[in-house]
């Protein structure tokens, strides 16, 4: 039983921050919708937090060399892990349930909270600004060492990509396993919310200018009306708890895009108070889908 909550506690921590980078894209200092309250801009900072790369946009550029390289390293130890337990299986006396479990724990905490980070930051290396990369000013664009970085960015990501769909495709059970909270049954859900949140997360770095706001509300109605939709069909987890908190955030992402809609729809009348009409809603939300 105490495993059993841990591993509901592991698995709400992670969905959430998860969601919370989702929401981010639209709580986008970068977009700046316009609300016209005050607390509009504290949820976008906390939300640049979680999405991590604002942060380090903002940050000396040594930091952002830092957490590249460190992704870079984490996803070599992956995928030799990845060969190791594959090794393991086959040869008996190599075999040891421990390394599974830090695999198991380690793919839901890159699938669920490093997903996104990761497709920013690596993407961002195309980002440049009067000829020079927008986080680090001494880097020349289409230089010889930006080129290099390039490539080096691009293959690193095409790897995390690989490993976000093995996940998304095999991370699966086929029996009601009650101490794994994302224990499930069907892979079409979150093959389906990989590929959404790979796209979002390039246009949501790409393209934020005003002009493009109704084109980047559009996008997130359309993708949370889907998924909220494919919720209603069936229950993705066979924990009901996982299952419930997972479709309280698709419901919360539809109210967030519904209300941000509604914002820039009236953005020529004066009224305040849309970020806690949108709290209270969120409030409501999680009890609603129980």
């Amino acid at each position: 039983m105490r495993e059993r909550n841990i591993d509901f506690i592991f698995a709400t921590v992670v969905l959430v921050i998860s969601f919370i980078q989702i929401y981010g894209l639209l709580y986008n200092t970068k977009i700046n919708f316009p609300f016209k309250d005050d607390l509009y801009s504290t949820i976008c900072t906390l939300c640049d937090l979680i999405r991590i790369y604002p942060m380090l946009e903002g940050a000396m550029p040594v930091y952002f060399w830092i957490v590249s390289y460190t992704l870079i390293f984490i996803l070599f130890t992956y995928i030799a892990q990845l060969f190791y337990i594959d090794y393991s299986i086959k040869i008996e006396k190599f075999y040891f349930i421990f390394p599974i479990k830090i695999m198991r724990y380690c793919s839901s905490f890159i699938f669920w909270v490093l997903m996104m980070p990761i497709i920013e930051i690596f993407i961002s290396i195309f980002s440049c600004e009067n000829g020079f990369h927008v986080v680090d000013s001494d880097l020349e664009c289409w230089s010889g060492i930006h080129i290099f970085y390039c490539i080096l960015f691009s293959l690193s990501l095409i790897g995390y990509c690989v490993v976000f769909m093995l996940i998304s495709f095999f991370y699966n059970e086929s029996r009601p396993y009650h101490t794994d909270a994302f224990a499930r049954l069907d892979t079409n859900f979150e093959t389906y919310m990989t590929l959404y949140k790979i796209l979002i997360t390039i246009v949501g770095h790409f393209l934020y200018s005003e002009r493009l706001h109704w084109l980047i509300i559009t996008i997130h109605i359309g993708g949370s009306i889907n998924f909220c939709k494919m919720y209603l069909k069936y229950l993705p987890y066979y924990n009901q708890r996982t299952s419930v908190l997972f479709g309280s955030c698709w419901f919360a992402y539809l109210w967030i895009s519904l209300n941000i809609l509604l914002t820039k729809a009236l953005e020529t009348v004066d009224y305040q108070g849309q970020t806690i009409v949108i709290i209270v809603g969120l409030v409501l939300i999680y009890p609603a889908t129980k």
